[in-house]
């Protein structure tokens, strides 16, 4: 019989998303949240979320070391990392562990008042240089043309 094949080998962690600062930080495009940077933090039902850095009480692998472009950071807000929903850990020492969060409908655009250059802390944690106003939705248009 044949040879199972290797298991492939574990995802690398991705580099952190430039950070992005918007005229309203609820804003997001796609359809399942994937591009959601807001500060939603309980979820649907009403649970509150654990800190992504944490692993307390829900041990898991959705640090921000490897979700960091799914904008999974040092803190407790809603995201849509390898999901369908924007979601988190709930901070409830049982079941669910995971819920999914109502962040409310896209928007067909939102409004960019600055990109952060590549290396530079996230948008909540430092401040991004300067940028002409700018809009996002299925393409970034930034001082007169599309990125």
């Amino acid at each position: 019989p044949p040879t199972p094949s290797p298991a492939p080998p574990p995802p690398h962690p991705s580099p952190p998303a430039p950070p992005l600062r918007l005229s309203d930080p609820e804003c997001y495009t796609q359809f399942q949240g994937h591009d959601y940077r807001g500060r939603q933090n309980v979820t649907s039902r009403g649970f509150d979320c654990q800190r992504w850095d944490a692993q307390a009480p829900h041990a898991h692998n959705f640090t921000p070391a490897r979700y960091a472009r799914h904008g999974v950071g040092r803190h407790n807000y809603c995201r849509a990392a390898g999901s369908f929903c924007a979601w988190c850990f709930t901070v409830h020492e049982g079941k669910p562990e995971w819920d999914c969060c109502d962040i409310g409908p896209p928007s067909e655009f939102c409004e960019i008042l600055s990109l952060g250059a590549e290396g530079a802390p996230a948008a909540e944690e430092g401040a991004p240089w300067k940028a002409p106003a700018a809009r996002l939705g299925l393409g970034v248009l930034a001082a007169g043309g599309l990125l």
